[in-house]
């Protein structure tokens, strides 16, 4: 039972890694006045997940799928994110991520990881 109520907690939106600090882009948009309605945001978000998600998180899917070892994969994934903030938030989000996920699942693994 304690692994299922873990498991929940790291996959809660609300769980407490930082990632409500960046929105990655999306300010920006606003800002500029490019995302200004429910249209303009579904033609953001289309893009987001055709062309940033595509080749950040699918990317690290099929790497997994192809047994590429964590360490490598993050070390690309970070080098993918050319923005210099970008890497730095999700280098912290990730951080936070692993601190969290070595209480909730102690491991040998994510310690040395960490």
């Amino acid at each position: 039972m304690h692994y299922q109520l873990a498991l929940q907690q790291l996959t809660d939106s609300a769980l407490p890694t930082g990632a409500f600090a960046h929105s990655l882009g999306f300010e920006t948009y606003i800002e500029r006045g490019l995302v200004h309605d429910e249209a303009s945001f579904g033609v953001w978000l289309s893009a987001f997940v055709g062309q940033q998600l595509t080749y950040s998180d699918g990317l690290a899917l099929r790497f997994l799928y192809e047994g590429v070892p964590v360490a490598e994969l993050d070390c690309l994934l970070t080098a993918q994110l050319l923005p210099r903030q970008l890497r730095e938030a999700s280098t912290k989000m990730g951080n936070r991520l692993l601190e969290i996920g070595s209480e909730a699942f102690p491991s040998p693994e994510l310690t040395a990881y960490r």
